[in-house]
């Protein structure tokens, strides 16, 4: 018996450990698009012969000699970069602007055809800037954020991104990325790493690798964005204390994926016909509430190896097998929920100490307990018909 259930638990195990490296690695079968810089119309054309845009903290000197760049860099009268079409020809990055404090905004330009390892807008120690409504198509990032603070990334598009993501932000803290479209990118459409206090919000973020992926990230707000037909539509890994509130999935293969991820807040989010609803994968002290996780085709809200998280008031309806699902996750509160039409309520599996109340008419299941209690069940049945007929025996030896 003990042998049949360490098999079932290592059957599970290695399924947990393919959908999180699936989720992971997944390689995205989209491929860059050609554009013909004839076919497109703006107020000027570079090129890398002609000259593509890079400014190292001359703003001064470049307003002064180019007629594409105008402004004196102050709150009220930022220097302003607009109406260009950029061909980077496969040499570099097609705007790239560096160790910068002024005002300056990019706005209205088409940049495409950057170098390997090259982005098609480069922002590196970079305050005070607006990059919006431009257009990005190139081979590595759309849009690079390296060592910036206090930006705003807002309606832009990206994609067909071939080797890497949509919009990224490294070492780059308190930036507003909204109302972007960075979808068809071979990795995430928005990446943050080693990034804080951001606000991720109104994105549309469809057909990538991962819709919003952020890796050792902390305190940034994640709300209000679309992301379906990804294999993971919002990732976390190893980031904490994150908002997530009110984003909409469908069609991914995990929409919401937490792996040694705490004391996140994920909260009002819809995530319907996905394979599954929200997963957590060794992550702990999380509140999960108001999410909505209904037809999807596996589980509506699963927890591995992850503890003390809360889940309340939220609803998995009509899910193929689970509608909360629980293997190895011990302390974790489950109340409030509303859970019906779904193959199993809640399942249980190898796990200890956690709290369920309020949960409607469902009734958990803990598969290993009833692989346990069986056994056991029978155990003292055959102990109490033993002892039943020893004293029957007794009696009537007595009687005689």
């Amino acid at each position: 018996m003990r042998s049949s259930i360490k098999f079932k638990l290592t059957i599970i195990i290695i399924i947990e450990i393919v959908m999180f490296l699936f989720c992971v690695f997944y390689v995205n079968p989209y491929f860059i698009v050609e554009i013909n810089s004839k076919n497109i119309r703006s107020s000027y054309i570079l090129s890398a012969t002609s000259g593509v845009v890079h400014i190292d903290n001359n703003w001064t000197y470049t307003e002064g000699n180019y007629s594409w760049c105008s402004g004196s860099g102050t709150y009220s009268e930022p220097f302003v970069i607009e109406d260009l079409i950029i061909d980077g020809s496969g040499l570099g990055a097609c705007i790239l602007i560096e160790n910068s404090e002024v005002y300056f905004r990019i706005e209205n330009c088409t940049v495409f055809n950057s170098g390997n390892h090259s982005f098609g807008i480069n922002l590196f120690n970079v305050n005070n800037s607006q990059i919006i409504n431009n257009t990005c198509l190139t081979y590595e990032k759309g849009i690079c954020l390296l060592y910036c603070f206090n930006n705003t990334i807002s309606k832009n598009t990206a994609f067909n991104i071939a080797d890497s993501d949509g919009i990224y932000l490294y070492h780059s803290d308190s930036n507003i990325v909204s109302e972007n479209n960075a979808s068809h990118n071979h990795q995430a459409g928005i990446s943050l790493e080693n990034s804080k206090s951001n606000i991720i919000s109104r994105n549309t973020l469809n057909n990538n690798s991962d819709g919003i992926q952020l890796s050792f990230s902390f305190d940034n707000s994640v709300t209000g964005n679309t992301v379906n037909d990804n294999p993971c539509g919002i990732r976390l890994t190893y980031s904490y204390h994150n908002f997530v509130s009110e984003n909409k999935g469908e069609f991914n293969y995990n929409c919401m994926f937490l792996f040694k991820s705490d004391n996140n807040i994920i909260s009002g989010n819809t995530l319907n016909n996905n394979l599954n609803g929200i997963g957590l994968f060794y992550s702990d002290d999380n509140t999960l509430s108001k999410n909505t996780a209904n037809y999807n085709e596996i589980n509506g809200i699963e927890l591995s190896y992850s503890n003390n998280n809360i889940l309340s008031g939220n609803m998995a309806k009509n899910n193929d097998e689970c509608g909360i699902c629980l293997f190895l996750s011990n302390k974790n509160k489950i109340s409030g929920n509303f859970l019906t039409g779904n193959a199993i309520c809640i399942k249980e599996l190898g796990c200890k100490r956690n709290l369920f109340f309020n949960n409607g008419l469902c009734i958990y299941r803990d598969t290993l307990i009833i692989i346990l209690l069986v056994p056991s069940i029978i155990g003292v049945g055959a102990v109490l018909g033993f002892l039943t007929n020893s004293l029957l025996k007794s009696k009537r030896k007595s009687n005689q």
